[in-house]
């Protein structure tokens, strides 16, 4: 890990939406910090959620066309909210407004390093919506789709190569952020987002960043969640 990381990435695991968004804006535009910001939009009625197949530049990586969140960087000048309606707009044609949205969960990720950026927040919001017409924005996304979230069903997706389910590759991270996100849009009143590693700075390597979502259900202390 490098040793010149920001020490406040950032400063507590019971912030309140308000705080933490506050202190990121601040940590980007002061210190360097690179901010992530994705969305989970569900159909309430279906359970469905909208996913995003990336295009043939993400294939040389992963072994395959990932099914994601849709969502990515956020620049200096828009707030994370913004940003997520941004790229779901851009990505899939759907229209959201930022006021529709909640914090849902975030990790610190210290050790990254991409170009002058000195670590990264990833910020993951929730909302709701109707099941809306989609047009995946061609070549950079092949597809766009309201998928029914089965959690017992995602987990039995491979996460490289092609095959018959629809929604291979599937990594497993993007399980565990779309599980955090139904979850928190369940919760009443909860204004604290899930902070999704207690202690992003031990983790000196990236395998350590996404651990199996089934971990989780089995051994509830793996992830801490703060109300």
């Amino acid at each position: 890990m490098p040793g010149d990381l920001p020490s406040c990435l950032p400063s507590g695991s019971s912030l309140s939406q308000e705080k933490l968004l506050q202190e990121c804006h601040d940590m980007h535009r002061t210190e360097g910090i690179s901010i992530g910001a994705f969305g989970a939009i569900f159909v309430a009625a279906t359970n469905r959620v909208l996913m995003v197949q990336l295009g043939d530049y993400a294939a040389k990586n992963i072994g395959g066309n990932p099914w994601t969140l849709p969502g990515g960087g956020v620049s200096a000048r828009e707030a994370p909210q913004e940003a997520v309606c941004r790229e779901i707009k851009e990505e899939t044609g759907v229209s959201f407004e930022p006021k529709g949205l909640t914090l849902a969960a975030w990790i610190a990720r210290p050790y990254v390093q991409r170009g002058d950026a000195r670590g990264e927040v990833t910020l993951l919001f929730v909302g709701e919506s109707q099941e809306l017409a989609t047009r995946p924005a061609e070549p950079e996304i092949l597809k766009c789709a309201w998928q029914p979230f089965l959690m017992e069903q995602w987990l039995e997706v491979p996460a490289t190569g092609s095959g018959e389910h629809s929604l291979q590759p599937l990594r497993r991270h993007w399980i565990y952020w779309t599980y955090f996100g139904d979850l928190k849009r369940k919760q009443a009143g909860s204004k604290v987002p899930i902070l999704l590693y207690p202690s992003p700075q031990s983790m000196g390597q990236e395998p350590h960043l996404f651990q199996p979502i089934d971990g989780f259900l089995s051994q509830s202390n793996t992830f801490t969640k703060r109300k």
